[in-house]
């Protein structure tokens, strides 16, 4: 501990005697530990952070997996079935999150997300109340009769400004009194990593919550997130061969709706497993790129390392005369870069601060709360003193280790190494290394710019400029199903008669949203296959003219008329891929299908549109149905309107429309169709946003580091460029010498990045929207770019070459 003492002593005093270089050591680490961290704290509050629960690590979700795909929902009788009949769980929760409609004291309605749950949801989870009482299961035993909420800690101290009187109080959701029963603790965002509640409402409230969606006793509607706790001494194997055993059981009893079904458990908080492989993916990638930018950080640690070891050559050398040992030394200098790292990591964590406070007062463009709060917990710390460590280590250790092998004569003389511009060295090394990660970076950063050009230019199956949308949702202000559908023809009809609105129409939820309905299909002559093999489509709703207000292509039979109600037979709108892959070669129009087997009115095709995108820019063509919005039980929809006016003076015309029908209705979501994609294009825009910052951070790290060690070079070549010139060599000469030296670095160090860039090409296709991750123009660019900073940061140096007098250079140690 003594010695550890006086060397952190010695490397406290030698930073302090060269502010230059500790000053660009700590900056340069600071950049690099600051992205890291930062990073990796976006990356902690979405995967790696635990539920805040009573032993999160033995909670398990219950994935419904069948010979069509895995989904993240069950239905509510699988659910209580579940519950019943395990022996390997000790408890199981269903849960829900769903739009609820809230009307403040003396305020215009709004609309705030909750969770249905089940009464032991809060017992299960081992979660107690911050101001009175959770949820139990007596408060979810009569369907209807528990009008009773617990608010969570956030909408407490928005709403209701933290009032301590709150529980006992009654809050209106959905037009009904809920009595506030409790308030959540502040740490407690429920079960899902990505989604806050605003409330909690018993399960039992299901009608009161959604209107006209009545689906807790229909096998076949999986609407409910299903989540376990683990019985003591219970792996997570034995409890999924016990589920499974239930789930076929099941599937004998309830063939229609169960046929195949098998459950596959995975850790909660990112909707089971239907979200965490995407997640995982983009988290991956960018702890790469983020880690690229950490090693551009370190090859310039390393190098200003190396250039004060060689001018501390002969420091070094009258020390090993004198008796000092070579293992002393190096643990000095060791010492010395894990105080630098350690210091650019505490310089780092402060950027972290401040990029991480910005993303806080950032929200994604979506009304749901799905960011997560970011926090500097002890795992960040952590990572962020491992990463400063392994920094100062790994890159101080070999400069280290070079500065005790200088020859003693010579150093003791003072005399400077001769260099060779012929000669590959360690610093050389250093260079091209930097070229090559920043090549990697540029590639990256100029895929995902060009992927997200592509994804502004994708086909929709509707054309978003110029058209604008306002949403409601009727059935959280009591309207039934007949009123509803007079005011939407009456909003139609007033739209309409706008002065230059071409084209207006209603939809259930647009394309590309967070409103997403399927179903299955059974098409009429086919052999009916088992619920778990059925083909599923997506599902809308629209009225007569939206599809000219879209802008989406008919491509054969007709539009909806008004004649198509609630009273004549079922007709439906198809696209290409429900064509293509319900109804090979064969002609799709008057040929008829029934969404599944519980159901038995069957739907006309009428009508084929273009394909479009409807839950994701990356989808194949995927089936869609569009169905009458009259014939519609749901009061939930979106106003669309095309007009050559500006978008945002349309949405103003759309909200004052809607508004003058019902004052109270609550609207959102206003915007233009293109502000709608937000979501969409979210993931492109935020890997856009984040890798092209690494980019340039990574060309400005590899151009400072280029210029720094060519600099130093030339510095340490005086004598040998002095004679060159004294023999007669030209200016030009010596600059070509210099230039192809770099060149000759810039060709490996390029080389070198491409090979990683196609290795790498796979992950970094996880970002990417119809563009290849081998795409030769992005490389083409990336070379030309990195050639062109690369040169750039050498002319300097280069020029300084051929200044040099040969009289000075020859008197030059």
């Amino acid at each position: 501990m003594d010695r550890l003492r006086q060397d952190l002593i010695v490397s406290l005093r030698r930073l302090r005697q060269s502010p230059g270089f500790t000053t660009a050591a700590i900056l340069t680490l600071a950049l690099g530990i600051g992205a890291n961290t930062t990073i990796f704290t976006a990356v902690n509050a979405v995967v790696f952070r635990p539920l805040p629960v009573e032993r999160p690590n033995e909670l398990v979700y219950l994935n419904l997996r069948s010979f069509r795909q895995e989904i993240p929902t069950q239905s509510y009788p699988n659910y209580r079935d579940f519950q019943d009949r395990n022996n390997v769980l000790s408890g199981l929760i269903g849960y829900r999150i769903t739009p609820i409609g809230f009307s403040p004291p003396g305020g215009n309605n709004a609309r705030i997300w909750g969770y249905e749950v089940t009464g032991n949801y809060f017992d299960v989870l081992g979660v107690g109340a911050l101001r009175g009482r959770v949820l139990h299961p007596d408060d979810d035993r009569t369907r209807g009769g528990h009008p009773v909420a617990v608010l969570s800690y956030g909408f407490w101290q928005r709403q209701l400004a933290g009032d301590h009187d709150a529980v006992g109080k009654t809050v209106k959701l959905n037009g009904l009194n809920y009595t506030i029963v409790g308030v959540a603790p502040a740490g407690f965002f429920g079960t899902e990593a990505i989604i806050t509640p605003d409330v909690w409402v018993p399960m039992a409230m299901q009608k009161q919550i959604e209107p006209g969606n009545n689906w807790m006793d229909s096998r076949s509607a999986e609407n409910i997130f299903v989540l376990g706790r683990l019985k003591p001494g219970v792996t997570q194997a034995r409890a999924e061969a016990a589920l499974n055993s239930i789930a076929t059981d099941l599937g004998r009893e309830y063939p229609a709706a169960n046929a195949g079904m098998k459950i596959v458990l995975s850790p909660p908080g990112l909707i089971g497993s239907y979200l965490r492989g995407t997640i995982r993916g983009f988290a991956a990638v960018l702890m790469t790129v983020a880690g690229l930018v950490l090693l551009i950080a370190c090859v310039n640690l390393a190098s200003l390392l190396l250039a004060r070891a060689s001018d501390r050559r002969k420091e070094t050398a009258i020390r090993l005369a004198l008796g000092a040992g070579r293992g002393h030394l190096i643990r000095q200098l060791l010492t010395e870069s894990v105080v630098l790292a350690f210091a650019g990591g505490a310089a780092g964590l402060l950027v972290a601060v401040w990029l991480t406070d910005l993303f806080a007062a950032w929200r994604p463009p979506v009304e749901a709360p799905v960011f997560p709060a970011l926090t500097l917990d002890a795992r960040v710390i952590l990572f962020a003193g491992l990463a400063s460590l392994f920094t100062g280590v790994l890159f101080g250790l070999v400069p280290a280790l070079q500065s005790v092998r200088a020859s003693l004569a010579p150093a003791l003389k003072n005399e400077a190494p001769v260099q060779r511009f012929r000669r590959f060295q360690l610093r050389d090394a250093l260079v091209a290394a930097q070229v090559a990660l920043s090549v990697v970076l540029l590639v990256v950063s100029v895929l995902v710019v060009r992927s997200l050009q592509h994804a502004l230019n994708l086909h929709l199956g509707f054309e978003p400029r110029h058209a604008a949308s306002v949403s409601f949702n009727l059935a959280l202000q009591g309207y039934d199903e007949t009123r509803g559908h007079e005011f939407q023809r009456r909003l139609i009809e007033k739209v309409r008669a706008v002065p230059g609105i071409e084209a207006a129409g209603i939809i259930s939820g647009l394309p590309l949203t967070l409103i997403i309905s399927n179903n299955e299909i059974l098409v009429e002559g086919k052999p009916v296959t088992r619920a778990a093999e059925t083909p599923f489509a997506a599902m809308y709703w629209i009225s007569p003219g939206y599809l000219q207000a879209a802008q989406t292509k008919l491509l054969a039979g007709r539009d909806f008329e008004e004649r198509d109600n609630g009273e004549s037979r079922r007709v439906v709108i198809v696209n290409q891929a429900f064509a293509r892959q319900m109804l090979p070669g064969e002609n799709p129009l008057g040929r008829r299908f029934r969404y599944n087997a519980s159901r038995n009115e069957w739907n006309e095709i009428v009508g084929v549109v273009e394909d479009g995108k409807y839950r994701s820019l990356g989808e194949p063509p995927t089936p869609a149905v569009f169905s009458p919005v009259s014939q519609f039980s749901g009061l939930a929809g979106t106003i669309v309107a095309r007009s050559p006016r500006p978008e945002q003076e349309v949405v103003g015309l759309l909200r004052r429309a809607v508004l003058e029908l019902d004052p109270a209705l609550a609207v959102y979501e206003p915007g233009s169709l293109t502000e709608q994609l937000g979501l969409a294009l979210f993931p492109a825009r935020l890997a856009a946003t984040v890798l092209g910052a690494f980019g340039v951070l990574a060309v400005l790290l590899a151009a400072t580091g280029v210029y720094g060690i060519m600099a130093y070079a030339v510095s340490r070549r005086t004598r040998e460029i002095g004679i060159r010139m004294a023999l007669g060599a030209a200016p030009s000469q010596v600059l070509r010498v210099v230039m192809t030296r770099t060149a000759w670095l810039l060709a490996v160090g390029v080389a070198a990045g491409l090979g990683l860039a196609l290795a790498a090409g796979r992950l970094f296709s996880l970002v990417l929207y119809g563009v290849s991750a081998r795409d030769p123009v992005t490389y083409a660019f990336a070379i030309a770019l990195m050639a062109l900073v690369a040169f750039a940061a050498c002319w300097v140096p280069a020029r300084r070459a051929i200044a040099v007098d040969p009289v000075t250079a020859l008197r030059t140690e």
